[in-house]
């Protein structure tokens, strides 16, 4: 009511620490001047040093350059173990308040705690780069301009509130809830994927507008960036078959049962979303057979040219044969998903009709096989 900004400041400067490229070169920094000073007590003759410069001398305790960020590979500079924020919840302060009270400013600090992140991320990888390869960024052209995003699998995840520092899974939740409840009072699915996007820089917020889209079968503009990403689409898919599996507690910990009240009614709200049970080919299915001829067929060009532009992570993986081989079999796969002409209706009854895909290409027998296989682990999983 009296200051957000000065929540916001505040948040930030409590939650936001030193991204990684500055440790290392503060480390670096420091070992040298370290090395330095240690030169210079040695240039004084030994009968002149003082006791406690022949301490420093002797002492076993030195600087070790070069090795913190290998041995912190998820430190991306935000504060990881805060045990206010334990365990994650959508309601938990600052973010819950400021989202009622000033969305705008709850909107700024989510972006940029995730975009600090990110740059934190990114800067892991390149530190060891040797080890884990040249991430790749996902360039989108949204109606407002292009936008760049950076991350993997797991920093997809963080808008799941899992995998990032638990301040950030408050975040992201808290962003989750707000968007879910804008959608329910009635708010364009466009407006709502707009606010959250713009100028950030994580691709776990893609993963957030996605299944916003989801959630209103939001077939538009906006939403066409995100269905034609081929990045996205193993993401997704990966998401609604880990669902039925996320929230259960293997080790007995009862993390989820420590949420009470409203905390635990806001989870339940977020877990009963009609997008957690949907993935990507199911909004792809309504743009394929959208009656607006310029976006159906901007649709199937971009899912047409899946097998010429794979959807590499890792400037590596260009070179990687197997990886090369399994990306043009799901892009293959999953192209045939932008023409209408492969879809069949079949009337169910007086006011129902059933739409079904029928892939241009069948299934090799070795595909069939796995699917096979598939099928059935994705079963047991569900039991």
């Amino acid at each position: 009511d009296v200051s957000p900004e000065a929540v916001v400041a505040v948040g930030k400067a409590e939650l936001m620490e030193e991204l990684p490229q500055d440790k290392a070169d503060r480390e670096e920094r420091e070992y040298k001047e370290h090395i330095e000073f240690l030169n210079c007590l040695r240039a004084i003759p030994e009968k002149d040093r003082t006791e406690k410069q022949n301490d420093a001398l002797n002492s076993d305790c030195f600087l070790i350059a070069h090795a913190s960020h290998d041995r912190n590979l998820d430190n991306f500079g935000i504060d990881r173990h805060h045990s206010y924020y334990y365990p994650s919840s959508a309601l938990h302060e600052p973010f819950a308040t400021l989202f009622v009270k000033k969305p705008e400013a709850a909107l700024g600090l989510v972006r940029d705690l995730a975009n600090h992140a990110t740059k934190g991320w990114h800067q892991v990888q390149l530190l060891n780069r040797q080890r884990m390869g040249t991430p790749i960024p996902i360039t989108l052209e949204f109606p407002r301009g292009k936008q760049e995003f950076w991350g993997n699998w797991n920093v997809y995840s963080w808008f799941l509130g899992h995998l990032a520092p638990q301040p950030l899974d408050c975040a992201f939740l808290a962003l989750n809830y707000w968007a879910f409840k804008q959608i329910e009072s009635g708010r364009p699915t466009d407006e709502v994927i707009q606010a959250i996007v713009e100028e950030n820089e994580c691709c776990a917020i893609l993963g957030l507008g996605l299944v916003i889209a989801l959630e209103t079968y939001d077939v538009s503009k906006t939403t066409l960036p995100l269905v034609t990403c081929q990045r996205l689409w193993e993401h997704d898919i990966a998401r609604c078959v880990q669902e039925p599996t996320r929230n259960i507690d293997l080790l007995g910990l009862g993390f989820l049962s420590r949420l009470t009240g409203a905390k635990a009614k806001a989870q339940e709200f977020l877990d009963s979303r009609e997008s957690c049970k949907r993935d990507i080919r199911e909004l792809a299915m309504r743009f394929a057979l959208s009656r607006e001829d310029a976006l159906r067929e901007r649709f199937k060009e971009a899912l047409a040219l899946f097998p010429k532009d794979l959807p590499y992570e890792l400037e590596e993986q260009r070179s990687n044969a197997s990886e090369n081989a399994a990306f043009k079999e799901d892009a293959e796969r999953w192209a045939g998903l932008g023409d209408a002409k492969n879809y069949r209706k079949q009337q169910m009854g007086t006011d129902e009709i059933a739409i079904s895909y029928k892939p241009p290409n069948p299934l090799t027998p070795e595909r069939e096989k796995r699917f096979a296989n598939n099928t059935t682990s994705l079963q047991e999983l569900t039991v």
